[in-house]
């Protein structure tokens, strides 16, 4: 739609935006660009730090996801509390 008003000039299909409100679009573009990138980038590292787990803790963590407790876990695992 921005673009389709850019193009046609600031009259055309009953648009009168005025430059500030093209520069909060813009600026409201740019801050979800933004955090898209964030996003991104967190989940990217999470994935780095997943796959550096060893077989074993990334069963721990698959139990840990389910919301099982360190002690259900242990059981489940035939493992000591303390090792989890």
């Amino acid at each position: 739609m921005v673009l389709k008003n850019l193009e046609g000039g600031p009259h055309e299909n009953g648009s009168n935006h005025s430059e500030q409100e093209l520069l909060n679009a813009v600026r409201q573009a740019v801050t979800r660009d933004s955090v898209a990138h964030t996003e991104h980038a967190e989940l990217a590292s999470i994935r780095q730090r997943y796959e550096k787990l060893t077989p074993r803790e990334k069963e721990v963590m698959a139990l840990v996801v389910q919301g099982l407790l360190n002690k259900q876990i242990a059981l489940k695992l035939s493992a000591s509390e303390a090792t989890i």
